[in-house]
């Protein structure tokens, strides 16, 4: 819980805010305390700062970026220049492992709509292969919701309004049957947004808008001090047109060589899309967390977990009028997982070991259409691409398993110092079986690629890995931290989700592996009104997998060879006043490949895709007026980066300049009430946040990031 000192306690601007809580080390402990890089936004800060989807999360961690081609739909987390990048087929892992209330969470599709009604969010940089093991090459993103705390009546509602027609409306009620013992919260979202993009082809709609509804219910069951049982149910669906794809021709003065089109005479907002895709997904689970203590430090707890994930994304890809590329994303993914740990706390030693046991399986049918224009100009289908179009269609299951056993203890060597050592050994299986045929202009087949409809190819593929954690931590007379830490990161071997050409392109690849170096002070200085938290860090990375495309739009997957990634970090906060708070954060990032060779070109020493030099973040929270039950206050945030590559060619074509954004919001509060007024991008900056280079179709594939948005929020709390 988000933990702070009593109003009474804050008139003194020497007086420490008070620590966020956190559970970054699967125990709670203040955040100032833990021997790690972790980022922690309370659920009051979220709210405060909008931060209300997973690419919002950029703006207040330093060195993360989020990017999302899909409309909100399918985060892609790089954490330190460790991430998926350009992936976006639904079978893949990241090596960022998204978890909610500590359970692992498989499918993308399932965490764009959890932002609601939360605890607070913790964003761990560096590999966690101990405490969270599965895939967590670069980092973990934990999300804990508001659980019932057993007492009383309370929740809040909250509606809102924006530009676009933004209708917003969230709100929570929790009740309690029986006090102390039984506990039920019931929370919800729903938001409905126009669209961003306007189509100027007439009969076609805009797109790019919201229309997106999420419900939670926690039901916690206390029957005795030592047994809590926590039940978590939940479902989400969303449904928007697709993002706009901002695609500059690849000849002279942005034309399409192929199409002869240009989009010289758009605005930035503005789009010409013959055949948009309207997305959606939906999903819904259940997890059920429960702890019992044998003992006074001695307690065991089972997290199980199940979603059901069913996303139906396509985009038509060309940004013109022209029926050039389409493509068709479906799958259904199933999950479950299974952990049991079991802690010990003295105080000389903290313990904590357990197993873990994962399942998933997606089922992928993907769909492509490339040249569709020519059909009208009397060509035949060509699957060469050279004289007509031609439409692939491909199909199949994947199922991967994952075991783990893992334990780590943080010893007391004595009053100041503590050592960590823990280990984790893991075993991953994946197997894939499915077809893929290229189809003329109607989807009758034209010859197979990959299987037969009786016969589908089928492979497999393991690998095993064994990940640890060893850190020092030494506790200055003032309860500052100082620490020092190795530890290694695994992501498993993976299939191309993408593969249809031939069965080579189903190739199960390598393992990641990521070795891991870092340094770090945690503390308060200053009278304790200001608190501190710096790294620096050593990452070298090998077997980093990556897509490629090729040639007319082929993506294969594959094992680059080595990176180095070396950086610093640091997050400040500083009570200047009883009414004056500043936030400041940023960070660097020196992120290379040492080896990587990509169509007989050698990229060493290119710049990591998704992992800019500089970010950085600074503002400041000013309570302007205090009158009786009355307050306001300013709250404006600048966001900068420096620039960002899309590929690991570096080309300026697919890059962002550096650019900053400025956020701001004005709340005035009287007791449980509050309107707040806020905006984000207000400068209106125009970037871009992703991009794919498919010059083989005549052009280069570019999304632009949000406009200038801004409201007003009425909110009560009961």
């Amino acid at each position: 819980m988000a933990q702070t000192a009593p109003e009474e306690d804050r008139a003194n601007a020497s007086e420490p805010e008070g620590d966020i809580v956190v559970t970054a080390q699967r125990r709670s402990e203040s955040l100032l305390a833990v021997p790690l890089a972790v980022s922690a936004i309370s659920g009051d800060d979220l709210v405060n700062r909008r931060i209300i989807t997973p690419t919002a999360l950029s703006s207040v961690v330093p060195n993360l970026q989020v990017n999302d081609q899909t409309g909100g739909n399918q985060p892609n987390f790089t954490l330190r220049g460790i991430g998926l990048g350009n992936e976006y087929n639904d079978n893949q892992l990241s090596p960022i492992g998204f978890y909610v209330d500590d359970a692992y969470v498989v499918s993308r599709g399932a965490q764009g709509g959890q932002f609601y009604d939360l605890e607070r969010v913790e964003v761990l940089r560096g590999p966690q292969g101990t405490l969270y093991g599965r895939n967590t090459t670069g980092g973990a993103v934990n999300i804990i919701t508001r659980r019932p705390r057993l007492t009383d009546t309370q929740g809040y509602a909250e509606i809102g309004y924006g530009n676009y027609d933004e209708r917003r409306a969230q709100g929570a009620l929790e009740v309690t049957p029986v006090e102390g013992v039984l506990g039920i919260r019931i929370s919800g979202d729903a938001v409905r947004r126009d669209a961003y993009y306007e189509n100027l082809l007439p009969g076609q709609p805009d797109i790019l808008n919201a229309n997106v509804l999420s419900g939670r219910a926690a039901i916690r069951l206390k029957p005795s001090e030592k047994l809590d049982i926590n039940l978590r149910l939940f479902a989400q669906r969303s449904k928007n047109w697709q993002p706009a794809s901002y695609a500059i021709g690849v000849g002279p003065d942005g034309v399409n060589p192929i199409t002869g089109y240009n989009r010289s005479n758009l605005d930035w907002n503005d789009i010409e899309l013959d055949t948009p895709r309207r997305n959606r997904i939906t999903a819904r689970g259940a997890q059920l967390t429960v702890n019992y203590e044998l003992t006074d430090s001695l307690s065991v707890q089972s997290l199980s977990y199940y979603d059901r994930a069913e996303l139906n994304l396509g985009q038509d890809v060309d940004g013109s009028p022209i029926n050039l590329l389409n493509t068709y994303f479906d799958s259904i993914a199933h999950a479950f997982s299974q952990e049991i740990r079991l802690s010990y706390d003295s105080e000389a030693v903290q313990f904590q070991a357990g197993g873990y046991y994962g399942w998933d399986r997606i089922r992928v049918a993907n769909r492509y259409e490339a040249l569709g224009f020519l059909r009208s100009l009397g060509a035949p289908p060509d699957p060469t691409f050279q004289t007509g179009g031609v439409t692939v269609l491909q199909n199949y299951t994947q199922i991967r398993r994952s075991k783990a056993v893992f334990g780590q203890a943080d010893i007391s060597l004595s009053e100041p110092l503590t050592l960590t050592l823990g280990l984790r050994y893991t075993e991953d299986t994946g197997r894939y079986r499915g077809t893929a045929f290229f189809a003329d202009y109607d989807f009758v087949p034209l010859f197979q690629t990959i299987g037969t409809p009786t016969a589908p190819y089928e492979t497999r593929g393991s690998n095993s890995a064994l990940t640890g954690r060893a850190a020092i931590e030494y506790e200055l007379p003032d309860s500052s931290i100082l620490y020092a830490s190795y530890s290694r990161g695994y992501r498993a071997g993976s299939f191309n989700g993408a593969a249809y050409i031939s069965p080579d392109q189903v190739t199960y690849i390598a393992p990641e592996r990521l070795n891991a170096y870092e340094i770090g002070v945690k503390g308060r200085v200053f009278g304790g009104s200001t608190t501190v938290a710096a790294s620096a860090f050593r990452y070298d990375y090998s077997n980093q997998q990556l897509t490629e495309i090729r040639g007319a739009g082929v993506i294969f997957l594959f094992n680059a060879g080595k990176s180095s990634l070396t950086g610093i970090e640091a997050e400040i906060t500083s009570r200047l006043s009883p009414s004056f708070t500043l936030r400041a954060s940023g960070g660097y990032l020196d992120g290379k490949f040492d080896s990587l060779l990509l169509d007989g070109v050698d990229l060493a020493g290119n710049q990591l895709p998704f992992s800019p030099e500089f970010t950085g973040s600074v503002g400041f929270d000013w309570t302007f007026l205090r009158s009786g039950n009355w307050q306001a206050s300013f709250s404006p945030t600048v966001n900068a980066t420096s620039r960002i590559f899309f590929n690991p060619q570096n080309q300026l074509v697919q890059s962002q300049d550096a650019y900053a954004l400025v956020d701001a919001s004005v709340t005035v509060e009287n007791g449980p009430y509050s309107i707040s007024f806020w905006g984000r991008n207000l400068t209106q900056k125009r970037y871009f946040v992703n991009g794919q280079n498919l010059a083989g179709f005549g052009f280069q594939d570019l999304y632009q990031g949000n406009p200038r948005t801004f409201g007003v929020r009425v909110r009560a709390s009961f």
